[in-house]
Protein backbone atom coordinates (compact mmCIF):
# COMPACT_ATOMS: atom_id res chain seq x y z
CA UNK A 1 0.00 0.00 0.00
CA UNK A 2 1.16 3.67 -1.03
CA UNK A 3 1.38 6.27 1.96
CA UNK A 4 -1.48 7.99 0.55
CA UNK A 5 -4.00 4.93 0.79
CA UNK A 6 -2.92 4.62 3.78
CA UNK A 7 -3.63 7.94 5.05
CA UNK A 8 -7.20 7.71 3.01
CA UNK A 9 -7.80 4.18 5.10
CA UNK A 10 -7.11 5.69 8.46
CA UNK A 11 -9.16 9.03 7.19
CA UNK A 12 -12.07 6.98 6.66
CA UNK A 13 -11.41 5.06 9.78
CA UNK A 14 -11.27 8.64 11.92
CA UNK A 15 -14.46 9.74 9.99
CA UNK A 16 -16.34 7.13 11.54
CA UNK A 17 -15.54 7.48 15.45
CA UNK A 18 -17.23 10.90 15.03
CA UNK A 19 -21.24 10.98 15.76
CA UNK A 20 -22.95 12.86 13.12
CA UNK A 21 -25.16 16.15 13.65
CA UNK A 22 -27.93 17.64 11.62
CA UNK A 23 -28.93 20.99 11.29
CA UNK A 24 -31.41 23.22 9.72
CA UNK A 25 -31.15 26.77 8.96
CA UNK A 26 -33.90 29.07 7.84
CA UNK A 27 -32.30 31.41 4.98
CA UNK A 28 -33.02 34.80 3.45
CA UNK A 29 -36.30 34.59 1.14
CA UNK A 30 -37.70 31.90 3.25
CA UNK A 31 -35.65 29.07 2.02
CA UNK A 32 -34.26 26.25 4.38
CA UNK A 33 -31.01 24.41 3.97
CA UNK A 34 -30.53 20.79 6.01
CA UNK A 35 -27.10 19.55 6.25
CA UNK A 36 -25.24 17.17 8.15
CA UNK A 37 -21.73 17.38 9.87
CA UNK A 38 -19.38 15.96 12.10
CA UNK A 39 -18.16 19.38 13.24
CA UNK A 40 -21.34 21.44 14.10
CA UNK A 41 -19.87 24.49 15.10
CA UNK A 42 -17.33 24.61 12.57
CA UNK A 43 -19.98 23.45 9.43
CA UNK A 44 -22.44 26.28 10.45
CA UNK A 45 -20.18 28.92 11.24
CA UNK A 46 -19.13 28.56 7.40
CA UNK A 47 -22.75 28.89 6.19
CA UNK A 48 -23.20 32.36 8.15
CA UNK A 49 -19.79 33.35 7.15
CA UNK A 50 -20.39 32.63 3.56
CA UNK A 51 -18.25 29.63 2.96
CA UNK A 52 -20.71 27.00 3.40
CA UNK A 53 -22.55 24.85 0.72
CA UNK A 54 -23.47 27.28 -2.45
CA UNK A 55 -26.81 27.30 -2.15
CA UNK A 56 -26.09 29.34 1.56
CA UNK A 57 -23.71 31.73 0.00
CA UNK A 58 -26.45 32.85 -2.62
CA UNK A 59 -28.86 33.02 0.06
CA UNK A 60 -27.79 34.52 3.18
CA UNK A 61 -28.39 31.85 6.34
CA UNK A 62 -30.54 33.88 9.19
CA UNK A 63 -30.95 31.72 11.89
CA UNK A 64 -30.18 28.32 13.05
CA UNK A 65 -33.73 26.20 13.37
CA UNK A 66 -32.41 22.96 14.54
CA UNK A 67 -29.52 20.80 15.66
CA UNK A 68 -29.11 18.22 16.98
CA UNK A 69 -27.02 14.35 17.38
CA UNK A 70 -27.77 11.69 14.85
CA UNK A 71 -26.16 9.67 17.78
CA UNK A 72 -24.97 7.84 14.40
CA UNK A 73 -21.46 7.34 13.20
CA UNK A 74 -22.00 5.75 9.37
CA UNK A 75 -22.69 8.81 7.55
CA UNK A 76 -24.64 6.60 4.89
CA UNK A 77 -27.41 6.18 7.85
CA UNK A 78 -26.91 9.97 8.44
CA UNK A 79 -27.55 11.46 4.82
CA UNK A 80 -30.35 9.45 5.13
CA UNK A 81 -32.10 11.22 8.24
CA UNK A 82 -30.79 14.24 6.35
CA UNK A 83 -33.03 13.40 3.51
CA UNK A 84 -36.24 12.41 5.70
CA UNK A 85 -35.77 15.81 8.00
CA UNK A 86 -35.54 17.73 4.18
CA UNK A 87 -38.55 15.47 3.58
CA UNK A 88 -40.35 16.49 6.54
CA UNK A 89 -39.89 20.63 5.98
CA UNK A 90 -40.78 20.24 2.13
CA UNK A 91 -43.62 19.32 3.48
CA UNK A 92 -44.64 21.61 5.53
CA UNK A 93 -43.05 24.76 4.05
CA UNK A 94 -42.76 23.72 0.19
CA UNK A 95 -40.75 21.87 -1.82
CA UNK A 96 -39.86 24.61 -3.72
CA UNK A 97 -38.42 26.24 -0.40
CA UNK A 98 -36.10 23.48 1.39
CA UNK A 99 -32.86 22.40 0.55
CA UNK A 100 -30.89 19.26 1.94
CA UNK A 101 -30.34 15.59 1.72
CA UNK A 102 -31.29 13.65 -1.77
CA UNK A 103 -32.81 17.07 -2.86
CA UNK A 104 -29.62 19.53 -3.04
CA UNK A 105 -29.62 20.54 -6.04
CA UNK A 106 -30.35 24.08 -6.67
CA UNK A 107 -30.98 23.50 -10.32
CA UNK A 108 -34.04 21.67 -9.10
CA UNK A 109 -35.20 24.56 -7.11
CA UNK A 110 -34.97 26.81 -9.60
CA UNK A 111 -36.72 24.74 -12.57
CA UNK A 112 -39.55 24.13 -9.83
CA UNK A 113 -39.75 27.95 -9.23
CA UNK A 114 -39.97 28.78 -13.10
Amino acid sequence: MELSQHEEFINKKLVSYFTWYLYALLLENDYYYIGITIKPQERILAHFKGEGANFTKKNTPIKLVELYSLNEVDRKLAYKQETLKTREFRNIYGSDKVIGGKYLSIKKVKTQLN
